[in-house]
């Protein structure tokens, strides 16, 4: 089972998203922080990780910097309003998989599987 790690400081924040992803049979784990995620990365090698562009220690992208020091190969997607080129300058040279918009929604987690699946092993047989 493909496992996912959702980085928000609020409990469930996008349910919708999160709904969308359920069939594709991904155990979703949740942490709070950036420093709880790095933990949780140190342990296990989450298929996904989606962060959330504001965190209570820190931002999204020094979130997805750290995640990728613990292991080079993570797949992040970040939560952030930034405009496409200001979200490729702040995350230029970290291999953040896609950008998600303020509370993702169904659509938008088609589209990271999508994208997910290009770079991986298809989830759905």
């Amino acid at each position: 089972m493909p496992e996912m790690l959702m980085v928000s400081s609020g409990p469930k924040l996008f349910p919708a998203f999160e709904s969308a992803l359920e069939k594709y049979d991904f155990q979703i784990n949740r942490v709070k922080s950036g420093e709880e995620a790095e933990a949780l990365t140190s342990r296990s090698s989450p298929d996904l990780v989606v962060i959330d562009g504001d965190l209570a220690d820190m931002t999204g992208f020094e979130c997805a910097r750290m995640l990728i020091r613990v292991n080079a190969m993570v797949n992040c997607a970040v939560i952030s309003g930034d405009s496409p080129d200001a979200f490729h300058e702040a995350g230029e040279g970290l291999g953040i998989l896609m950008q998600l918009p303020p509370a993702p929604g169904a659509a938008d987690a088609e589209e990271l599987i999508a994208c997910y699946t290009k770079i991986r092993k298809p989830l759905i047989s």
